[in-house]
């Protein structure tokens, strides 16, 4: 037996708990050598696909960790930012990296079910939504800390992140 084949099956709660520390742990070391910084348009939206497929595959339940992780990894980086309105950046990013693939697998799933999405007009959908969730989320998130884009135009910066979480 080759070394994490359970992930083959995913039939069980602890594959999806550990699936998701070796993603998290995968993205925090992506995170750190970036520099946490607010000018690459990957450090927010990259929890994307894990958020997706948690909502679409598990019980909600198994999703509350991975918002914690969020709203507190949200808030230190407003906080070392040093950026106005911390709370309130926290919720929006929050907000607006769970919502898009949230509302997609959730209504996949009453489309679908819960079986394999192979037809590409099923991914067209979920790109879809998840695009436009984000995207209507991400335009006022940007549009707040706009100084704090490092050069990047806002409505710029709102269109890389975007396509950041659809395509993860």
């Amino acid at each position: 037996m080759a070394p994490l084949a359970f992930l083959e099956r995913m039939d069980r709660p602890w594959h999806w708990v550990v699936l998701s520390a070796i993603i998290v742990v995968v993205l925090e070391i992506t995170y750190a050598t970036l520099l946490y910084s607010p000018s690459v348009p990957t450090v927010l939206p990259l929890l994307a696909g894990l958020i997706f497929a948690l909502s679409y595959r598990t019980p909600r339940k198994t999703l509350i960790p991975l918002i914690l992780l969020m709203i507190l990894r949200s808030y230190l980086l407003l906080e070392n930012m040093q950026v106005p309105y911390v709370w309130l950046g926290t919720i929006l990013i929050v907000i607006r990296n769970f919502t898009g693939p949230f509302l997609a697998a959730v209504l996949y799933r009453r489309y679908a079910g819960t079986r394999v999405i192979s037809r590409p007009s099923s991914l067209l959908f979920l790109f879809a939504i998840i695009y436009l969730a984000s995207l209507f989320l991400t335009l006022p998130l940007m549009y707040i800390y706009q100084g704090q884009l490092g050069g990047i135009e806002w409505i710029q910066r709102s269109i890389l992140d975007v396509n950041a979480t659809s395509m993860s």
